[in-house]
């Protein structure tokens, strides 16, 4: 997993020079301070099934954790009374969850899941967490 360092925010980063908000980075704790406990038992169940499968930064902001191996491949993003889960899969997929807009990105599809308690993180969703891990990495 190269990374690139920017040195003006010290966040890392896929490419050289890629294009980001160069906001300071932060830790997952100060992101998710203010969170529900139900919010942080999500992060914590998906960070777990990422750990199973591989190594993964945790790009930590104001708004939430963005996840990444060789590229991005999940933002959870708490909101007032929800979470917006996003997944970067190969294609279109169904799950109670999911909203209804999937936006292609070339070779890739984003998916909004929005949970509302730890019970919406069900065995499907994590599956499809790990699915994002693979397709995000070169070996996937």
């Amino acid at each position: 997993m190269a990374r690139w360092i920017c040195p003006r925010c010290d966040r890392e980063f896929a490419a050289v020079g890629q294009g980001h908000s160069c906001v300071p980075g932060s830790t997952v704790e100060a992101s998710l301070a203010g969170a529900p406990a139900w919010m942080r038992e999500c992060y914590a169940a998906i960070s777990r099934e990422l750990r199973r499968c591989g190594p993964v930064h945790e790009d930590a902001v104001r708004v939430g954790v963005f996840l990444k191996t060789d590229r991005k491949l999940a933002e959870f993003r708490p909101r007032a009374k929800t979470v917006r889960l996003t997944l970067w899969l190969p294609g279109p997929v169904e799950h109670p969850r999911l909203l209804p807009l999937a936006e292609p990105m070339a070779a890739r599809v984003y998916h909004h899941f929005t949970l509302r308690s730890i019970d919406d993180l069900d065995e499907e969703l994590l599956e499809l967490v790990g699915e994002a891990y693979d397709f995000a990495t070169d070996s996937g």
